[in-house]
């Protein structure tokens, strides 16, 4: 089954043409500064070099067009036409309990998201422009939402380190990246890793990516925080963390004075801590997002000071890489995992459950 991919990231929409089961990518790419001047079209026919493309891309159906154009150019193209697409699958971010974690549309669904979307104060009014748009181009495909920010059915709870402000974050939202889809992912990663059930395990993700996150699931139900975002200021003078309650949190001095790094990295450590109390123990915790030299540095920060928890770590491991690894050493009491980001493989999955029966699942 192919199923494509449409990924939206405020003015970027990443795309991929996945081979399902066999997760073979056989396109991909991002249309860049949609609404923008400068806007542009990157196009990466698997086992080829990217093609870069300057378009005048100001809307998502221009977008789309153009995606379709070069998947099914008669050259460079990885399709004929597209009706060898076989589904079509938009990241949202959540449509209420009514909807687990992905839905096919038709007009009732589409109705029922459409009014929560527009009635939700934190999703994102783009992601329904994007849906409406593909039923609109491609009304004979197959067209699936798949939600972000739904997990097991619930609205996915997790604690967020930025430095914008409460009233920012809800200004922003149709700018900002949302990254349900990627704690779902390393979560059942990790459980394919490490041999045990994530509905059996006590994990805690961390996403090192441009808005940090961290999530966490006691045997397959996630941990419900009571004030879920938070704000934290990396670079004002006086380092303090406050949620939208405006509660502060003074962070400990490093050497005398305050170290940007220590005092991120330290918030992250110090969640940690108060998530597995809550769970009253952890199996086993897991990076994803950004797999850079500062994520590695932060990963350093984070995990040098957690031999209380039972983490031994093989620093030789804890390295830049693409790929996913274990970072702690054999005796380790708790798992230490890398699992890069793969939104588009994630998103593509859960469409292609949907569509399978449930003897098959």
């Amino acid at each position: 089954m192919r199923i494509l991919v449409f990924n939206p990231m405020g003015s970027i929409l990443r795309y991929q043409l996945i081979d399902m089961p066999e997760a073979k990518v056989l396109a991909a790419g991002a249309c860049y500064r949609i609404g923008h001047s400068h806007s542009c079209l990157k196009y990466v026919k698997t086992g080829y070099s990217p093609v870069i493309l300057e378009k005048d891309i100001y809307y998502y159906d221009t977008a789309i067009s153009e995606i379709i154009k070069v998947l099914t150019d008669r050259e460079t193209g990885v399709v004929q036409d597209i009706s060898m697409i076989d589904m079509i699958a938009c990241r949202a971010v959540y449509a209420g309990e009514n909807f687990g974690n992905a839905v096919l549309m038709d007009d009732n669904s589409f109705g029922e998201i459409k009014e929560y979307i527009e009635n939700d104060l934190f999703n994102r009014e783009s992601d329904l422009v994007l849906i409406e748009e593909v039923r609109r181009l491609l009304p004979s495909a197959s067209v699936t939402a798949v939600f972000d920010m739904s997990y097991q059915g619930e609205r996915l709870n997790y604690i967020t380190i930025t430095d914008k402000t409460y009233k920012d974050l809800y200004a922003d939202r149709n700018e900002e990246s949302t990254y349900g889809t990627t704690h779902k992912w390393a979560v059942r990663r990790t459980a394919d890793l490490t041999g045990k059930p994530y509905r059996q395990s006590k994990l805690v993700s961390c996403c090192l990516g441009a808005q940090p996150s961290i999530f966490a699931s006691d045997n397959g139900k996630q941990v419900l925080i009571p004030d879920k975002s938070y704000v934290f200021d990396r670079y004002m003078t006086g380092n303090h963390i406050t949620n939208k309650n405006q509660n502060l949190f003074v962070c400990p001095k490093v050497d005398g004075a305050y170290s940007v790094n220590s005092r991120f990295s330290g918030n992250i450590n110090k969640h940690i801590g108060i998530l597995t109390a809550l769970m009253d123990g952890i199996d086993a915790i897991v990076f994803t997002g950004n797999d850079d030299e500062k994520a590695a540095g932060i990963r350093y920060d984070i995990l040098r000071n957690m031999e209380y928890l039972g983490v031994n770590i093989d620093w030789q491991e804890n390295r830049p890489s693409n790929n996913e690894r274990i970072l702690n050493r054999p005796d380790s009491r708790v798992k230490v995992l890398v699992i890069p980001a793969n939104d588009e493989l994630a998103i593509a999955k859960e469409a292609y459950i949907l569509k399978q029966p449930v003897s098959m699942l």
